[in-house]
């Protein structure tokens, strides 16, 4: 198993270092768009006693920290965060899949000169 993974991570360990870190930058925006959707729910209740608990405690925080206050704002924000979102995923798909092609590649190389440096005579034998 040692060798299978130093063989995928032969000339190839920056990318994976990169597709680590996009994949935890996936991780924090995704969990930062869940965190923007509380104060987009407070706002959008309206009349309700929403002052009380610990959600609202945390919603009167991310409010008053980071100026929330409208919903237009918020909105904004959302759709920002969705779309960053979006494009961290499309390149880390480029990158997966170039680092798909490119273990393929060395594979069927690999493959295709086992092939070349076989002994057909050893082989012939063994019918």
């Amino acid at each position: 198993m040692k060798k299978f993974i130093q063989y995928f991570l032969k000339d190839q360990k920056r990318r994976y270092a990169v597709l680590f870190a996009l994949t935890l930058l996936t991780g924090f925006l995704e969990g930062t768009g869940f965190l923007l959707l509380l104060p987009l729910l407070s706002l959008s209740v309206v009349g309700a006693n929403a002052s009380q608990g610990f959600l609202s405690k945390i919603t009167d925080y991310l409010s008053s920290t980071l100026g929330l206050q409208s919903l237009e704002r918020i909105l904004v924000i959302y759709v920002i965060l969705i779309l960053a979102i979006g494009w961290v995923k499309y390149i880390q798909s480029i990158l997966i899949q170039k680092l798909r092609f490119d273990a393929e590649h060395r594979l069927r190389t690999s493959l295709f000169e086992s092939f070349l440096r076989a002994e057909y005579a050893h082989l012939t034998s063994q019918r």
